[in-house]
Formats: C-alpha cells, structure tokens, sequence
C-alpha cells in the first residue's frame, strides 16, 4: 500500500450483528484519535462519530475502505467503490470471509499499519458487465461473478456464447456463471468450477445444471469479451452481479462481459497467503 495520507476512511458492517456493530464503534473511535474522518457506506445506520454518508459520486474522496464482516459485506463495499480503485481492508466476522483474511483479534494492529501505508495490496481483476433492454440499461463492475438465473417458471434456460467474434455453444441449463479467478472460489466452486489462482488473466464460465453430459466449464483468456444472449421464446430471466440482483432480462437480450481496465485493491494481512487461505477456509487437501 502506498504511504498516502489517509484522512478518510468508510465503513461498512452488518448493522444486524451486535458485534459487527460493536466493532464498528472500535474503528470510529480508533479513527477519530488518528483525526480520520469516517463515512458510512450506504443503507446503513449512521453510528455517532460518523460525520457523513457516502455515494458512489464521493467514493474518491475515501482513502480506505474498511468492511467488517464476511465476504457479502465485503462485494457491497467495493460495489459501493464502483471501480475507482480505493483499497479494501477486510475483517472477518463472518461465515466463510475469503475475501476477509484478516482477524478481527488483530484489527487494531492492522488499522495501524494500514494508516501508515505498510500493509500488502493484491489487484484484482474486474469485470465490466454491458446490458441494455427495451425496458433497461446496466453497465456496472463485478468483482466475484455475474450469474444469469433462470426465471421462476421452472423451465430451463436457452443461452448462446459468443467468446469475441467465435460462437462457442448453445446451452440448456438453470443458469451460467462467468466468473473471475477471485469469484473462483464462489458460486463457480459450487457448480463445480474449477479454483483459479488470482494471478492468471482468465475468465471462467461454468453452467448450472446444464442438461447435458458433456457441457463442462470452460476456462477462458480474459482479452477476449463474452456475448451472452437469452434464445427462450418467453423466458424471463435474472441478472445477478457479486450476489446482487441488477435486473431482468428476456428472449432476445443481449449481455456483454469483458475484463475491465481498472482493478480492485485488496488489502491483506503481512502474512496472508492465498494458499493457507485456501486450507483454512474451505478445507483444500484434506483427506479426512
């Protein structure tokens, strides 16, 4: 992390959990010592010694983003960043928190070394979603994956996939997951994706229960953008980016992904390592 001065931080937290919020106070009040000033992230209660809300039109005005939580409330803070690449320190209290390494034990230390610009940074990989309808128009960034959902009709889903100017397939499923290697670990992990080190430049896109035996996740070059496109006469479908719902879509829209320009800045503990994260959190290797 670079030794920039940081003068304002924003905070999100589940206000739900009494400790989420108990720990929310501890950061106001270890800011305020540091005279930091302390936004809150949208939707969220103001605390007392939060001196302001924050919009995505302020995010450049945060020097530090500090989400206290588990991976959920981690993908709503740098959704609230909307790509303009301010760092995120996550602290896990949380269920899985694969996106939030570090301990809430060691959140004094590490606040510390984050005001004084010595903690890691990790740049990871974005995607920019491209979607307009008769009845609506998205562009936004994703960070774990964009997930096309079949609608509530039970009927399987028709997709086609265009990776640049090559047709790759059509595809009868519940739904198809393009993932970055951060979202990896995911819903793509649960579909039975394959794990994809942070470091590769590729793009994952893996079906939902697709009605075949041989449709299987594809790992892509991420130079290339995905066109996906809905063929089902009458089904209306969702669009769901980092767990959030952005909109639906019909027979006929067209969904464009291609890894953005910009990146998302993970801040992570002296000693984090992906590996060991890896074990602790979802058990890699074990035999037992």
């Amino acid at each position: 992390m670079s030794k920039k001065q940081i003068r304002a931080v924003a905070l999100a937290f589940k206000p739900q959990k009494p400790e989420a919020k108990l720990m929310a106070q501890r950061v106001i009040s270890l800011c305020r010592s540091q005279k930091i000033t302390v936004y809150s992230a949208p939707e969220q209660p103001r605390l007392q010694g939060i001196e302001d809300w924050i919009e995505k039109s302020k995010a450049r005005k945060v020097d530090l983003v500090i989400a206290l939580g588990g991976d959920g409330t981690y993908l709503r803070a740098a959704r609230y960043l909307n790509g303009t690449e301010v760092p995120v320190l996550g602290i896990h209290m949380g269920f899985l928190g694969f996106l939030t390494p570090a301990r809430h034990e060691d959140l004094e230390r590490l606040l510390n070394l984050a005001f004084q610009g010595k903690l890691p940074v990790l740049k990871r990989a974005l995607l920019e979603v491209q979607f307009q309808s008769k009845s609506s128009s998205i562009k936004c960034l994703a960070l774990n994956d964009v997930v096309l959902e079949r609608g509530g009709n039970g009927r399987l889903m028709n997709l086609s996939i265009h990776s640049g100017k090559d047709f790759v397939t059509r595809l009868k499923a519940d739904g198809l997951i393009v993932s970055t290697p951060t979202g990896s670990t995911a819903y793509n992990l649960a579909a039975s994706g394959p794990i994809i080190h942070p470091g590769v430049a590729a793009l994952v896109v893996t079906p939902i229960c697709p009605h075949s035996l041989t449709t299987r996740p594809l790992v892509l070059c991420d130079e290339h953008s995905l066109m996906l496109e809905v063929e089902s006469p009458t089904q209306t479908s969702s669009l769901v980016i980092d767990g959030y719902e952005a909109g639906h879509f019909s027979a006929g829209d067209r969904i464009v992904i291609r890894r953005s320009k910009k990146s998302h800045h993970m801040l992570v503990p002296p000693t984090y390592s992906y590996f060991e994260t890896l074990r602790e959190k979802l058990r890699f290797g074990e035999r037992d």
